[in-house]
């Protein structure tokens, strides 16, 4: 795959990081993008903050800012907001802007709400960033890594 300029989407949850680690240190030459943050769960983070923590070390993995509303419990569904700003905390700490990439996921965000309505959510989580951030993070970074124009 990094021969041919491919980039690995690793679609995986919590108990998977520990193999993507593995992974990616058997393929170091690999480009990696985490999808959809590894599918955070309500309640205690922990493995999932150490396993995520563990693997932003590395700066040829990146992650993916979506699937998250899906993964809400009903009650944070109704004001995702608070349950949000603390999972994107984490990431902008551990990843940067510059290492962050926006998806839709639809259409299966629509189980939780309309496209239009995640897009709004993540502009609100994302409004304390600089413009040229944001444009990384809803654009930019995506163009970067998968190697396609702007």
């Amino acid at each position: 795959m990094a021969g041919a300029g491919l980039v690995f989407d690793a679609l995986v949850t919590e108990r998977h990081l520990p193999m993507l680690a593995r992974f990616a240190g058997a393929n170091p030459d690999l480009a990696i993008v985490i999808d959809h943050a590894a599918k955070p769960q309500p309640g205690p983070r922990e493995g999932w903050r150490a396993g995520m923590r563990a693997l932003a070390r590395d700066p040829r993995i990146h992650c993916k800012l979506s699937g998250l509303l899906t993964e809400l419990s009903p009650e944070e569904r109704r004001d995702p907001l608070p349950a949000l700003q603390a999972t994107l905390a984490d990431l902008l700490d551990w990843f940067g802007p510059d290492r962050l990439i926006w998806g839709s996921d639809w259409p299966v965000v629509t189980l939780a709400a309309p496209l239009i309505d995640w897009l709004a959510l993540s502009e609100d989580l994302t409004a304390g960033l600089s413009a040229p951030e944001r444009a990384a993070i809803f654009g930019g970074n995506a163009a970067r890594v998968y190697g396609v124009a702007p």
